[in-house]
């Protein structure tokens, strides 16, 4: 997928003001930080330019205690990661 293609699909997912919310109140508090590895996170999702890239840095919501292992949905079980750190990450 060429990066205008991501962008447009990026584009086309229905705005999520509560979810962008949670997302800037996260980054700050981190110091814009992946809370796995420490590394600095894209504070946007136009900030990696390359698709590739994109879909190891960008930052996505990590659960602290795992759904899977009775973990809330709910904001204070919640971090910033990034996606590769996620994915690896799992339901540990």
């Amino acid at each position: 997928m060429s990066d205008e293609q991501n962008r447009k699909k990026v584009l086309s997912q229905p705005f999520k003001p509560k979810e962008d919310e949670l997302f800037r109140t996260l980054w700050e508090a981190q110091a814009g930080k992946c809370a796995l590895c420490g590394e600095d996170m894209p504070q946007n999702r136009f900030e990696t330019a390359h698709s590739t890239l994109w879909k190891k840095l960008r930052p996505t919501f990590d659960h602290i205690k795992p759904r899977s292992k009775g973990g809330p949905d709910t904001p204070e079980n919640l971090q910033l990661a990034h996606a590769r750190c996620n994915k690896i990450k799992g339901n540990k």
